[in-house]
């Protein structure tokens, strides 16, 4: 007898900083986001659906709305 117990994926994800940007600048870095999750922190795709509203994103100097 094989028995199987699927367990459900979790996703937790939390700004755990506060990211200011100073008047005059042009830019700020975002690093305090964390996450856990029960699945593999390699294939989470993180998926922009509503872009900023004064601004850009860009990872390694390209604009984005998804990232890994």
């Amino acid at each position: 007898m094989l028995n199987i117990r699927v367990e459900a994926l979790t996703l937790s994800l939390w700004n755990v900083t506060q990211s200011i940007i100073v008047q005059g600048e042009v830019s700020t870095v975002v690093d305090g986001i964390r996450i856990v999750s029960t699945g593999s922190s390699e294939r989470i795709i993180y998926n922009v659906t509503r872009p900023p509203r004064h601004g850009r994103l860009y990872r390694n100097d390209r604009v984005v709305n998804r990232f890994t």
